[in-house]
């Protein structure tokens, strides 16, 4: 995780474009990285319902939420429609 806080940190001072980190949970610290790409100053990163996240896919939306709660990055979102949606795909 702390890789993400430097190569997006060092990025930002070098160039002038949005960074996009996308990543899959596979060893477990997929949130772990993008807090810490948060920290670091990333734009944009990819993540998935909970019912769909983790191993091969990206990092939980909602663990990710809860894991910046109180950060003034955290994403501006309805948790509520969030847990919704992970419901619904759970049941699929």
């Amino acid at each position: 995780p702390n890789a993400a806080y430097e190569l997006i940190s060092t990025l930002k001072e070098q160039v002038n474009v949005p960074i996009h980190l996308h990543t899959h949970d596979t060893t477990g610290n997929g949130v772990a990285t993008y807090v810490q790409a948060v920290r670091g100053g990333v734009d944009i990163i990819d993540v998935a319902t909970s019912s769909l996240s983790g191993t091969t896919s990206q990092p939980s939306m909602s663990s990710l939420y809860y894991a910046l709660e109180g950060n003034a990055r955290q994403p501006e979102l309805n948790i509520d429609n969030v847990e919704t949606l992970n419901r619904y795909w759970s049941g699929i």
